[in-house]
């Protein structure tokens, strides 16, 4: 844990492969939102890209303050790590999540999974915002002494 602490950069370059390979595994998915009378419609394997694309700015970020010995506060990066994670597996979990079976030829019977869609949906909804935390953590550090 020490170790990922001190070096945040690792854990996200080592994220990018497995989000890419999630990507071309079910990249032919769709995540559809309804706001109003407007659909927007997510590709999954684009989706990934561009998880995997701010993963690397990130990971870019932390290194940079790495090596200007800069200090963080480690329980903002622990903070953002992990809820990072959880963001990236509700958004990915949410290609996984079975909506539909068949029971006859033709017939689809919808499938509720109504507490494991709320808990993906909230993963999806933190992600975004826990991202403000990164910058703020790199503007600290910057600000901060350096380390000895």
């Amino acid at each position: 844990m020490k170790k990922l602490i001190n070096k945040p950069h690792i854990f996200f370059i080592i994220m990018i492969p497995f989000v890419l390979l999630l990507g071309l595994l079910k990249g032919d998915e769709t995540l559809d939102i309804n706001i109003h009378d407007t659909y927007f419609v997510f590709y999954g394997f684009h989706l990934t890209v561009l998880i995997s694309f701010i993963f690397a700015l990130i990971s870019l970020g932390y290194w940079l303050v790495f090596k200007t010995k800069r200090k963080f506060y480690d329980w903002i990066i622990l903070l953002h790590i992990l809820l990072s994670l959880l963001g990236v597996l509700s958004c990915l979990g949410m290609f996984f999540i079975p909506r539909y079976y068949t029971i006859h030829d033709n017939q689809f019977v919808f499938i509720l999974l109504g507490d494991l869609e709320i808990v993906l949906t909230l993963g999806i909804l933190i992600f975004f915002p826990i991202q403000l935390l990164y910058p703020i953590n790199i503007f600290l550090a910057l600000i901060r002494r350096k380390n000895d």
